[in-house]
C-alpha cells in the first residue's frame, strides 16, 4: 500500500469509529483506562474535580445519588455520589469537588507507572493475595479486615486497595484522614443486585 494513502485510511477509520461506534463496540464492555494513584481515572474523573470539569472530560453520564445528611457519608460533608456503573467507578462529592473516588468491577484499566492490570492481578503461587498486593504495592501503612464480601484492605497514603479470597475487588483513592478513617469500616466490593 503506498505511504500516501496510510493517512486516509486513518481517517476513514476514525470518522468510522466516531459515526458508528454504537455498532462496534459492546455496551457491556467497558474500555480500557489508566489510574494514577494520586489523581484517579484520567479519562473520567479525579480527585478535586468539579461537576464542569468532568462534564468538560468526560462523555460519560453518571447516576447521582443524593446523600441524606444523617447518614455517616452525610456527616463526613459528602453531597452526592455519581455512579458510572458501566465503568465500575463511583465518584463522591464533598464541598462540590471530588473527594473519595472508588473503583471495582467491570471497571478495565493498568495502574500507570505499576503496569498492573487493576483486576486482571494475578496471586504470585505460593503466596497469599496480601502478599502478592504488597509485593505490587509496597508496604502499607495500616490493614484492616472485616470488609463487606471477608475483605481485607491495605492502606496506602492515595488511598486503598481491598481484596479477599478472590483477589483484589476494590480500589479506593482520597486524600482526607477523615475519608480514610469512615474507609477503614466501610471498604469491599458493593453488591449491586438491581433491586430499586
Amino acid at each position: 500500500m503506498p505511504i500516501s494513502s496510510r493517512p486516509w485510511r486513518a481517517a476513514s477509520l476514525i470518522l468510522c469509529l466516531t459515526v458508528f461506534s454504537s455498532c462496534w463496540i459492546d455496551s457491556d464492555e467497558t474500555p480500557d483506562l489508566d489510574v494514577s494513584l494520586s489523581s484517579g481515572v484520567d479519562a473520567v474523573i479525579r480527585i478535586d474535580d468539579t461537576e464542569a470539569d468532568v462534564a468538560q472530560r468526560s462523555a460519560w453520564q453518571c447516576d447521582r445519588e443524593v446523600v441524606s445528611d444523617g447518614s455517616t457519608l452525610g456527616e463526613l460533608k459528602f453531597s452526592h455520589v455519581c455512579h458510572y456503573k458501566d465503568l465500575g467507578i463511583r465518584a463522591y462529592y464533598r464541598y462540590n469537588r471530588v473527594a473519595l473516588i472508588e473503583i471495582q468491577e467491570p471497571f478495565h484499566g493498568m495502574i500507570k507507572g505499576r503496569n498492573l492490570k487493576l483486576f486482571g492481578l494475578t496471586r504470585v503461587p505460593g503466596k497469599a493475595w496480601r502478599d502478592t498486593l504488597i509485593q505490587s504495592f509496597g508496604a502499607p501503612a495500616t490493614e484492616s479486615d472485616g470488609g463487606r464480601l471477608s475483605s481485607q484492605a491495605l492502606f496506602y497514603y492515595w488511598g486503598d486497595i481491598a481484596f479477599n479470597g478472590q483477589g483484589p475487588n476494590e480500589l479506593a483513592i482520597y486524600r482526607d484522614v477523615a475519608i480514610r478513617s469512615y474507609r477503614s469500616q466501610n471498604f469491599g466490593r458493593i453488591l449491586d443486585l438491581g433491586f430499586h
